[in-house]
């Protein structure tokens, strides 16, 4: 489920959202935490982990895709933000090759478009129901066209849950978000699904038998000439349902 948070007119309303979303640091929104926040490091106030296991990591960066730790969070707070710092570049004649994959693998002269992952392991229980809720807001990014074109390529925020340790390959990947539209206002996304009309996922999830842990994947994914998106997510959550 994905909700938006409005823009305020007033000074004095927009004063009194940002102290709202500042007065805790898991869960800092309109609504109050979901319960004992699982993660480590939720809004970011400490350096990246070299360890997934440990807090937020760096899993890979790409042709000048970018993950940095940012003070545009709601309220002033720290979060993550995800970046193309260079654009990616396309060559002409490449807009219009038939095969898609083709296109693809010829950007950046054969590199690959942007691409940037941060990720966290948390342990968990098999069985056991979770929910995930987190804020975002994102700029400069491209609904995907895959026909030839000028406007070929896409940008696409995504979040993933990978159940790791289930013997279950088609429960291993759970696709929460896969945003390709900007967003000037925070939105919140409370336990999402994509695609939307997808395979139907419990909510909250639910912890395959065999799981040992999950592994929460946050990546900008950029292949679209003339693109620097920014993508910032705060108030992450990662909560055991009683």
């Amino acid at each position: 489920m994905i909700t938006k948070i409005p823009a305020i007119a007033t000074a004095a309303c927009a004063f009194a959202l940002l102290t709202a979303f500042a007065a805790g640091p898991a869960g800092a929104g309109s609504t109050p935490p979901l319960g004992p926040n699982l993660l480590q490091n939720p809004n970011f106030s400490a350096p990246f982990a070299t360890d997934p296991s440990k807090g937020w990591c760096i899993g890979g960066a790409l042709q000048g895709a970018k993950a940095s730790i940012a003070d545009s969070g709601i309220g002033n707070q720290k979060c993550l933000r995800l970046e193309q710092t260079i654009p990616v570049t396309i060559a002409p004649e490449s807009f219009n090759l038939p095969d898609y994959g083709d296109f693809m693998k010829s950007m950046n002269g054969g590199k690959g478009g942007g691409f940037v992952i941060v990720t966290q392991h948390v342990p968990v229980t098999p069985g056991k129901s979770y929910h995930l809720r987190f804020r975002y807001r994102a700029s400069d990014m491209a609904q995907e066209v895959n026909q030839p074109g000028p406007n070929r390529g896409f940008v696409s925020f995504m979040v993933w849950i990978f159940w790791e340790g289930t013997t279950k390959d088609r429960e291993k990947n759970l696709w929460v978000a896969n945003n390709q539209q900007p967003s000037a206002d925070w939105s919140v996304v409370t336990d999402g699904r994509f695609p939307p009309n997808g395979d139907p996922v419990p909510a909250p999830y639910v912890a395959p038998q065999g799981s040992e842990y999950a592994d929460l994947r946050i990546q900008l994914v950029v292949n679209a000439a003339s693109k620097k998106p920014v993508v910032d997510i705060s108030d992450i959550e990662f909560v055991e349902v009683p």
